[in-house]
């Protein structure tokens, strides 16, 4: 097991509360809408240079045989503090983080709304 500093020990844990966030930003969206789209989530385990081991939160939407996800892309991503991507595996949105803006859709420079997130995974369904 590599040894991280005391300062990427901080980058990690904040990059790891702010997949929660999101994650449980996304998962109450659904409580809120009726939608014909089934949400589970599970968790993974990711390994980054610098930051060592994490566990991520991975949100799966299903509607009839058609999936996609939420899944984290990494913390170091260039322009941000972080990616993560909404993908059915053909296609995908980008979503980076801004510590001052939270989560931008890339592709059209855009905060995450629940408008524009459900907008987004109506095209991957």
């Amino acid at each position: 097991m590599v040894e991280i500093s005391s300062e990427n020990q901080k980058i990690k844990e904040n990059w790891v509360a702010a997949l929660n966030d999101l994650a449980g930003c996304v998962e109450n969206w659904f409580l809120q809408e009726d939608k014909d789209i089934s949400v589970s989530k599970a968790y993974i385990d990711k390994e980054e240079e610098y930051i060592g081991h994490y566990t991520a939160p991975v949100l799966t939407f299903t509607r009839q045989n058609a999936h996609a996800e939420l899944r984290p892309a990494g913390r170091f991503a260039f322009g941000s503090v972080g990616r993560v991507d909404l993908t059915n595996g053909k296609r995908f949105y980008p979503l980076l983080y801004s510590r001052n803006k939270g989560w931008i859709f890339m592709d059209s420079r855009q905060l995450l709304t629940k408008d524009l997130f459900f907008e987004h995974l109506d095209k991957l369904l």
